[in-house]
Formats: C-alpha cells, structure tokens, sequence
C-alpha cells in the first residue's frame, strides 16, 4: 500500500533572541487582519533551505541525513537586509545572499533527494507564467522553485490577503542577523508555517 506524503521543511533555526523578536514583529501586525500570529510554539520563525514532502517510514533517514550534514557544516554569520511586503501579502525581513549559504542549501537538497530517490515532480498546478525558466526548472526538478540564484533567505512574520506596501508602517526595522549554529526539521503547514519542531541538529564543525 502506498503510504501518503507528509509535508516537512528543512529550515536554518535562528536563536531563541531572533525568534522572539520575530514573535512580537508578528504580534505589531496582528493589528491589520492578519492571516496568522508567529508564536514560537505552533508557528515558529524560521529561515527555510528546502521544503520537502515524503513518506513517514522515511522520517528517520532523512534526519540522519540532516545530523551528518550539520555536524560537518562550520557556522557562520547570516546578516538580515530590510523588510518586505511581496504581491503575496507575505510580509518579511529579508537575508544578505552569501556563498556558504547558497552552498548549504545545494548539500542538503542534493543530498536530500539522492537519499530518497524520488523528486518533487512539477504535478502542473502551480502558476509557471511569473517564473524564470531557472525557476520552473528547479519546480520539476525539487519541488521547490527558490534554489540557486531564485532563492531568497528570509523569516516571514505573517501573510496579509492582500499585497500590503505598508505593512510595516510605524515599526521600526530590527537587527535580525544571527550565527547559522542550528538547521531542524519542522512540520510543515499552511502559507508555508513551521508548525512543529521535529528536531534540530547541530551546526558544529570547526574551521
């Protein structure tokens, strides 16, 4: 019997400082009919590398997997950029692009489907119109269009219904950069949420 996919995402976990600054940021919006409310619990901030879907019997490779590439990864410093209101309603604080990042993120979704030797096949349900042909190659190919140039770190606070220019109206831009010491594993729920912490692994490698 086939079993069915549970949907995961593979995600850099900011320390405990940079989430709760996350929190009280999604908190300020809550004001302006918001669509959920960040709270550390069941919707947790986070940095996503690679949302992935695959079968539970293949929860514990998959974290083994994870264990190895953080123990071998070095930390380092992610620098956070600016707020953004995208034409989503996603609302944001955006992450400086960096080599060590865009790196980390190749491992784990290279590594991630080679382990479980089946990709996230593009099903033809997704609007490809707005995608670059780099972007709706990444689609078919992982599932997941934001992976090499495409991809844009961030921590996203809330989603609006609408596009929302002035979201952050009256709240002041926070410092969110932060040493990349944790990736985890979390349940993955609607507009993208973490909805549970599965288990993090420890960036620990020395240089």
């Amino acid at each position: 019997m086939k079993q069915s996919l549970q949907r995961y995402n593979i995600v850099l976990y900011p320390p405990a400082d940079v989430r709760r600054k996350a929190v009280l940021v999604s908190r300020k919006l809550r004001e302006k009919k918001i669509l959920f409310v960040l709270d550390d619990k069941t919707l947790i901030p986070h940095v996503t590398l690679y949302p992935v879907a695959f079968s539970q019997k293949d929860l514990p490779r998959v974290k083994a997997l994870l264990k190895q590439i953080a123990a071998e990864a070095v930390p380092f410093q992610i620098i956070s950029s600016t707020y953004r209101s995208d034409k989503g309603g996603y609302v944001n604080v955006g992450y400086k692009k960096s080599t060590r990042l865009h790196a980390l993120q190749k491992q784990i979704i290279t590594q991630v489907n080679q382990l479980l030797h089946a990709r996230i096949k593009y099903a033809g349900n997704l609007r490809t119109n707005n995608m670059s042909m780099a972007e709706r190659e990444a689609y078919k190919r992982y599932g997941y269009k934001h992976v090499g140039r495409s991809y844009y770190p961030h921590v996203t606070f809330t989603k609006f219904d609408t596009f929302r220019p002035t979201a952050f109206s009256g709240i002041p831009l926070e410092r969110f950069s932060f040493k990349t010491d944790r990736i985890a594993l979390c349940a993955m729920g609607e507009y993208g949420t973490c909805t549970g912490l599965i288990e993090t692994f420890p960036v620990s490698k020395r240089k």
